[in-house]
């Protein structure tokens, strides 16, 4: 699943211009399953590219996609690119794992707050099917500062990684 997404995001970040989502979250993903297998063999594609734009010279500073999902330089109105998309990934990884969407009982002026002080999400009790090197992935899409997280050819390397161990 996680590979899917990443896979679909390297597409999209590849063109020229790169495409920036926007609003990259688990509610934008479509699980495509078919009829006539008996295994669950499914592929993940991304949906919902309303909010999408391409990556060009002009500095794209909008507060747009929602607010769970949302990079701190977003909240932020500063200028952002293709990382923005990384961090939402890193919030899809965390449902993933975990099975629920963070900042659930927050506000959304909480939520704000809490992405732009540089606050994540809590691993109160990680699960046993969530390795440590996925956690860390995670905190690496959620850096506070774009340029230090990884962008969508590193995190694909990084779970082929993991499925070697």
């Amino acid at each position: 699943m996680s590979k899917d997404i990443a896979n679909g995001m390297i597409y999209l970040h590849n063109l020229t211009p790169p495409i920036i989502h926007r609003d990259l979250k688990s509610l934008n993903l479509l699980l495509d399953v078919p009829f006539n297998e008996d295994s669950f063999n499914y592929n993940i594609k991304i949906a919902d590219f309303g909010l999408s734009r391409t990556q060009s010279q002009d500095p794209m500073t909008s507060v747009l996609g929602t607010f769970h999902w949302m990079a701190p330089e977003v909240f932020e109105k500063k200028q952002y690119t293709t990382k923005a998309d990384v961090y939402s990934y890193g919030i899809v990884l965390y449902e993933i794992c975990f099975r629920k969407t963070p900042y659930q009982k927050m506000s959304t002026i909480d939520i704000m707050k809490t992405v732009t002080e540089g606050k994540r999400p809590q691993f109160d009790q990680i699960p046993h099917e969530c390795p440590e090197a996925l956690i860390q992935l995670m905190k690496d899409c959620w850096e506070q500062n774009p340029n230090n997280r990884p962008d969508f050819q590193q995190i694909l390397e990084r779970l082929n990684q993991m499925e070697k161990i």
